[in-house]
């Protein structure tokens, strides 16, 4: 019996590299599929959460501030609704 030639043969890759790129391929396949059905309804959503009358005030109120301070709310509304997030997931987990 013949050995092959060192060309055509493959190394096997170690386990935690075949996870990492199984797991790759999963995100992957998950972007593809929200980027197929997923964008039309978040526009939706987002469009209704456009027209709520408070949101549609604050707006106005940060669109006639100059520009340093509309920078400001919009720091500070990022940093709150992070906050929110994260008081939300910690509360779960007890």
């Amino acid at each position: 019996m013949t050995n092959p030639p060192p060309s055509s043969v493959k190394p096997r890759q170690s386990l935690p590299v075949r996870l990492i790129k199984g797991l790759f391929g999963v995100l992957l396949a998950l972007l593809i599929l929200f980027e197929e059905w997923g964008w039309e309804p978040l526009q939706r959503a987002l469009a209704w959460v456009g027209h709520l009358p408070g949101l549609r005030w604050i707006e106005r109120r940060i669109q006639a501030q100059p520009w340093p301070v509309r920078c400001r709310w919009c720091l500070a509304a990022n940093c709150g609704c992070r906050m929110v997030a994260r008081l939300c997931c910690l509360s779960r987990m007890r």
